[in-house]
Parts: structure tokens; C-alpha cells; sequence
């Protein structure tokens, strides 16, 4: 049996046990709602997670992910750096920052996500120092009988719980699914990271001013 086929049938028998047997026969309704869950997933514990290098190029500042994606996580910097990059996702925020900084830095200081590109500012001015990204995605197509989820199988039971709350929202699924998040993202949470997120700020916080 497949991923699929299996969380289906643990889902249909959780189901059936609850005495809703017209919602254990809709095969499709319960696929839809576990993709729903696995976006969720996705969203909310960065299920689909990929890195990607990058090798910084004198005058340079777009660079092409590969890929559409959901959202810009993080970055790697090299230990020669004295700073941070600060991700920005708020176009008027980029703006600002832009018209505050010194364009004569060797180094970018701000970095945003914009479909399957990245653009640095300022440009870097030298060429030769490697970036790391780590960005978040979303899965390419919803899953049915023929297509596995897209996302590890940590999460196959965060997948059953999450669709069974969906389902049966008087129960107390959606709580477990909760809790099963909460373990997988606190695991997640012990991995390293270089980068500083922001999503609105003043430009005095990103000077430290």
C-alpha cells in the first residue's frame, strides 16, 4: 500500500468509528481535505524545505531560485560576514531601505523573494562569497490515490489528525493535530540558522538604531 492509500484507510476507519459512514465513503472529500492540511503543513512547519547556493557575482543582484516559491525562510551567510541578511517581504519596506542605504557596500545588506527570483541590495561589489538560502515551497499538485503526499512521512500523522478535525470538527483531532505540529516544529527549531526575518519594521530597527 501506498502513503496515501494507507492514510485513507486509517482516516476512514477513524471515520466509521465515529459513526460517519456517508463521510468515510467520499474518497474524494477526504483527499481534498488532507491536501489542504499538507499546504498547511507546509506553511505553518516548513514541511517542503529546500537549500540552494549561491555565488555572489560582482554588479549582480538578481539570482534565479530554480523554482516558484512559497516563501524565503532563511539565509546562510560566510563567517567572513560581520552582518546578517535581512529578508524582507513588504515591497514598500524594501523601498524604504533601498533610499536609506549606501549602494557602495561591499556587501548586500537586504534580500527579497519575488516569484522564482531573489534580489539583493545593494549588489555585492565583489565576486567569489558563496550564500546558502533556504526557502519553503508548497506542494505542486493535491494528492489522490495515484499521487503520495509530497512531504516526509514525519507528518503522516499530523495529515490523518489534521483531516479528521477538518472532518469531524466537534472532535478532538484538530487539538492532537495542534500538538503534533508543535513537536515537529520544535524539533525543527533546534537546526542553525544565519538569517533575520522581517516582515515590517523601521529602518532604525534594521540599523539597530
Amino acid at each position: 500500500m501506498t502513503r496515501t492509500t494507507l492514510l485513507l484507510a486509517r482516516i476512514q476507519r477513524a471515520l466509521r468509528e465515529a459513526k460517519r459512514p456517508d463521510l468515510a465513503a467520499n474518497t474524494g472529500l477526504i483527499l481534498a481535505e488532507a491536501s489542504e492540511i499538507e499546504r498547511d503543513c507546509c506553511r505553518r512547519a516548513a514541511a517542503l524545505k529546500q537549500m540552494k547556493d549561491f555565488l555572489l557575482q560582482q554588479g549582480q543582484d538578481t539570482y534565479s531560485l530554480g523554482t516558484k516559491i512559497y516563501k524565503l525562510k532563511d539565509f546562510i551567510v560566510p563567517k567572513t560576514w560581520h552582518h546578517n541578511l535581512t529578508i524582507v517581504e513588504d515591497t514598500s519596506l524594501w523601498n524604504d531601505l533601498k533610499r536609506t542605504m549606501w549602494s557602495s557596500l561591499t556587501y548586500p545588506r537586504i534580500v527579497m523573494a519575488i516569484d522564482s527570483s531573489i534580489i539583493f541590495y545593494p549588489a555585492p561589489t565583489i565576486t567569489g562569497d558563496t550564500l546558502k538560502a533556504v526557502f519553503l515551497l508548497l506542494p505542486k499538485q493535491d494528492m489522490t490515490t495515484d499521487n503520495e503526499p509530497e512531504i516526509d512521512s514525519e507528518y503522516d500523522k499530523a495529515l490523518e489528525y489534521g483531516t479528521l478535525g477538518a472532518l469531524l470538527p466537534e472532535s478532538t483531532y484538530s487539538e492532537m493535530y495542534e500538538g503534533r505540529l508543535r513537536d515537529i516544529r520544535a524539533r525543527h527549531s533546534k537546526e542553525i540558522s544565519g538569517g533575520v526575518s522581517v516582515h515590517q519594521s523601521t529602518i532604525d530597527d534594521i540599523w539597530g538604531g
